[in-house]
Order: structure tokens, then C-alpha cells, then sequence
């Protein structure tokens, strides 16, 4: 069946009219318009659709909305592609406003931006935002004014339509694929009319949310870092996968195949962040999005800044790279998986936060649930050097009073987690990871001196059975230097003790005040 057939219409109507009037979790927060839309045109007996044109919502001069409707807007997510490929996409700067502002011919389009126009107009939604034509894209500052603003754009979207399908605009997202090896086909004939013959083609699938996980969340798509905010910050989301259609809110999930409703609250950020730790929500989040891929190295924080600005919102907490000043214990407690990647050419964060490189990082949740704190946070502060508070970094500095000594690591005798040893006296006294392996910080030896560890926090054994009664964590830090008479160090690495270590470690060290950078 196509994509926009007159029963799918009228059955992707009927979900946002439920969800409108049924779903109090769904409402919009405020009444919202960005700086910025594309409007596709109302049809009329007398006149077919005009082309699409850029306005500016500040300008009051809009078209009116259709009769007792309030302006509404469908916001796109999509892949940009490879840098080639969006470097030669249909976009908005500063010399083409004006050209927009008259008419965008829809052929001229992208497939996948045509695709947008025809479900908007056929879902009777007058306004469209898609990023690059409603950004103007050679201006930086308008560019952090407007990625600031996205936590508001897609919450207060009335739709957002996610071309699953596709992996750059250039691709129409309304075409169905069919896998060869997960089909079958089978030949019919009528017994009573031999005349009448056909061919019956079966597709496994799995249905439901299973069918939702291996069509959305294993797409293309789902594997770019901007659309993980886009899709947990939209009130609700209409997604276009090779096979069927799915309309996800903060209360339901609904496909097109079958009557079910699927109620999965949890699934939605603003639901994560209303019932559960906050923090240890944010830290979940983290770990489903840190190894996302980017066209631009440099866009890691301001693609989580929209989840950011909720969750400053919701605590009232200063945000530090990606952690949090009033659970920085705990967040600085993050591994690596260091065989996965790298450093990134230029700066992103300091050594302390995740975001600095490109590795995948997760919490371990016994830590999350059970950590006390052996340091105490003298300063944490970082520098944006953008418009967006939540956006870029261009420096940090966390102090923090607590015990350290110098350690030698070597090369063998950890677990899988953690592959590495601390030895003290020819004993190993901790099991030790790095956060980022490469040709400048991997071990070339057996042996690696010149580090110190920073014990910063503790939790009880898992298994609390003939094992030590408290298990002592903490930070590998390698020294930069001298600045302002303090010696200043970066994170390299964590180190865990557990049973069988020595827990006097620290025992003959005085708290000292750490600069890490």
C-alpha cells in the first residue's frame, strides 16, 4: 500500500487527533513559533498548492491558519549524509534568504525534503522546519542562536517526521523495501476459477515493538548524533521506515500494521527525567548516544544540548561538559571502551568530561547506586565559546581536595574491564583502564610510571560475601605541568579496587588539592 494512500491518511490523522485529545502527557509546553519556517501551502478548489517559501515567523506576516487551528509545524529528522554529500545540499545562508523568502521550487528540493512537503500538506499541516533551510548556515552566530533553541523547536513541533529509511535528503523517504533474504513467495491459483492466479509475497517480520526496534532503531538514522535529541526532545514522532510506519508520543507507540497500542512511557526523555533519578537518567541517555557519528567532530555537545537545557530546567543545576556540578562524583566515574576510537583533531572538553574524546563511555551501575564520595569538589567551571550555554567548550577546570599518590601501571593482570594493573611494592593493589589507546598514550611498555591516582569515591562489594567491606575508585591523572604555582594533571584513565586489593592504599596519604584540566 503507498505510503500516502488515502487509508494511511486517514490513519496518521486519526493517531494525532487520539494523541491530541487523549494524551495529557502530549500537550505542547507553550506556544512556540522558531525564528524561522517554511510554509507548503494550502490547496484550494480554484488553486493548487503554491511552491514552498521561507518566512519569518518575527515578521508577522504569516499566512493565516487553516479555520480554529492555531499555526502548527512538522519539524524533519533525517541524515545529513556524508560531509560531500552536505556540503552540496539545498540550504539557507546568508545570500540566499531573500531567494527562499520568494518561492523554493519544490523539484529543486531534495527527494527527502519533497517527501516532507507531501506529508505535511497531506496531513493538512501548513508549516515545515527543516534544519538547514531554516538556519542560515554560513552565519555562526545565527547558527548557535537557532541549535540553542532545539529542545523548544521539536517539543513544541506538532509533529516530527523521521525519514528512517533514507540515509541522506537526497533519498525519498516514502518508498517501502523489501529484504530478499527475510521473504518469501508463494504462487496461488483458485481451485473453482483457474483462471485466477496470483502470488502471495510473505516478509517476516516480528511485529509490534519488536518490528519498531529492527526497522527505527537499527536505521541508518538512529546511528547520527543530532537525531538522538531530535527524537527523545519531539512530543511526538512519525517515523518512515523501509517496511512500515509508526507514530511514537510520550504515552504510546502505534503501528500501522496492527491495533495494538504499545504504552511505553519510559521510553520518552521528559518521562525519564519526572520519575526517576535525574541524574542517573542522564548517565543512561549518555551511554545511547556518546559513540553516535557526526559530520563535524566539534558538534558533540551542542547535539545533547537541547536534553541538556531540560535537565538544567528540571535540577537547577550547572552543567559542566556534559556532567553535573552537583553529582560530579558520580560522574566522573565514566569508562571507556578505548579500542573503539580516539582524540578528536581539535579540543572538545577537558580531560574529566566523557565528551572529550571519541570512545563509547558508560557508568557502571553499582557505582550509580551505591558510590559515596572520598574527595570533596573544591571549584568545577568550564568556558563556552559559543551563544549556546550548553554548546561548545573552550576550557575547564575542576579542583578538587583529595588523596593521591604516585603509581606505577602495568600492562597485564586486570579483567576485562579494567585490563590493566596498579602494583605497589611488587604487588598489584588495583585493577586500572585507560580512556583513550593511540599512537601518543598507549603503553609501549611493560611497565608505565609518572601517574598518579586520585581516590575519589567508594561503594560496597557486589558480592559482599568473604570480599572487602568498602571498594575504593578513583582517577589515573598524568601531570601537564606548572600553572600559577599549582601543578595541574589530566584524567588518562580509572582504576578500581575490589576484592583481593590493598585498602590501605591511601591510608598514609593527606588530602591535597588537585588541579585537573
Amino acid at each position: 500500500m503507498p505510503w500516502l494512500s488515502r487509508a494511511n491518511i486517514k490513519m496518521m490523522r486519526g493517531w494525532i487527533d487520539e494523541c491530541d485529545h487523549s494524551h495529557l502527557n502530549c500537550k505542547a509546553e507553550e506556544t512556540f513559533l522558531p525564528t524561522r519556517l517554511i510554509y507548503v501551502g494550502r490547496q484550494s478548489k480554484r488553486r493548487r498548492y503554491p511552491d514552498p517559501h521561507l518566512i519569518i515567523t518575527t515578521q508577522k506576516n504569516l499566512p493565516l491558519p487553516a479555520q480554529n487551528q492555531h499555526y502548527r509545524y512538522a519539524a524533519l529528522s533525517y541524515c545529513w549524509g556524508s560531509l560531500p554529500t552536505s556540503r552540496h545540499a539545498l540550504k539557507t545562508e546568508n545570500k540566499t534568504v531573500e531567494k527562499h523568502c520568494s518561492g523554493i521550487r519544490l523539484k529543486t528540493m531534495p527527494q527527502g525534503f519533497q517527501d516532507m512537503v507531501k506529508v505535511t500538506r497531506a496531513l493538512q499541516i501548513d508549516y515545515i522546519w527543516i534544519d538547514c533551510l531554516c538556519i542560515i548556515q554560513d552565519d555562526d552566530i545565527d547558527w548557535q542562536k537557532e541549535s540553542s533553541a532545539m529542545q523548544r523547536i521539536y517539543r513544541n513541533a506538532v509533529l516530527t517526521v523521521v525519514a528512517a529509511s533514507s540515509t541522506s535528503p537526497h533519498e525519498g523517504f516514502l518508498r517501502r523495501g523489501i529484504q530478499p533474504q527475510l521473504s518469501l513467495d508463494i504462487l496461488y491459483t483458485a481451485k473453482d476459477t483457474p483462471m485466477t492466479k496470483g502470488t502471495f509475497h510473505l516478509t517476516f517480520g516480528e511485529g509490534g515493538q519488536d518490528q519498531f526496534y529492527a526497522d527505527v532503531r537499527k536505521s541508518a538514522w538512529n546511528q547520527r548524533g543530532w537525531t538522538f535529541q531530535e527524537d527523545f526532545l519531539a512530543r511526538r514522532v512519525l517515523y518512515f521506515s523501509t517496511r512500515l510506519t509508526y507514530i511514537q508520543c510520550q504515552t504510546s507507540l502505534r503501528v500501522e500494521d496492527s491495533e495494538c497500542v504499545y504504552y511505553c512511557q519510559s521510553e520518552r526523555y521528559s518521562n525519564l527525567i519526572k520519575y526517576q533519578d535525574p541524574y542517573v537518567s542522564w548517565y543512561a541517555l549518555i551511554e545511547q548516544c556518546n559513540d553516535r557519528d557526526l559530520t563535524y567532530s566539534k558538534d558533540k555537545l551542542p547535539a545533547i544540548a537541547g536534553l541538556a537545557q531540560v535537565l538544567a530546567e528540571r535540577t537547577e543545576d550547572q552543567y559542566l561538559a556534559g556532567l553535573w556540578s552537583r553529582d560530579l562524583i558520580r560522574g566522573l566515574l565514566w569508562i571507556s571502551e578505548p579500542e573503539c576510537g580516539g582524540r578528536p583533531d581539535k579540543y572538545r572538553a577537558p580531560s574529566w568530561s566523557w565528551a572529550w574524546h571519541d570512545n563509547y563511555v558508560q557508568w557502571n551501575s553499582h557505582w550509580n547506586k551505591n558510590a559515596s564520595g572520598r574527595c570533596e569538589i573544591l571549584d568545577a567551571r568550564t568556558s563556552v565559546d559559543t551563544y549556546n550555554p550548553f554548546g561548545c567548550v573552550s576550557s575547564g577546570l575542576l579542583v578538587l581536595l583529595g588523596k593521591y599518590r604516585p603509581v606505577t601501571v602495568i600492562t597485564s593482570g586486570g579483567d576485562r574491564g579494567h585490563p590493566f594493573s596498579i602494583v605497589l611494592g611488587g604487588r598489584k593493589v588495583a585493577n586500572a583502564c585507560f580512556d583513550v589507546l593511540d599512537l601518543e598514550s598507549s603503553p609501549k611498555s611493560a611497565e608505565i610510571t609518572g601517574l598518579s591516582a586520585l581516590l575519589v569515591a567508594s561503594a560496597p562489594p557486589c558480592f559482599p560475601k568473604g570480599g572487602p567491606e568498602v571498594c575504593p575508585t578513583g582517577l589515573l591523572l598524568d601531570s601537564t605541568g606548572v600553572y600559577s604555582g599549582h601543578t595541574r594533571f589530566r584524567r588518562v584513565g580509572r582504576f578500581e579496587i575490589w576484592s583481593g586489593g590493598d585498602l590501605s592504599f591511601f591510608d598514609d596519604r593527606k588530602p591535597q588539592v588537585v588541579h585537573m584540566v
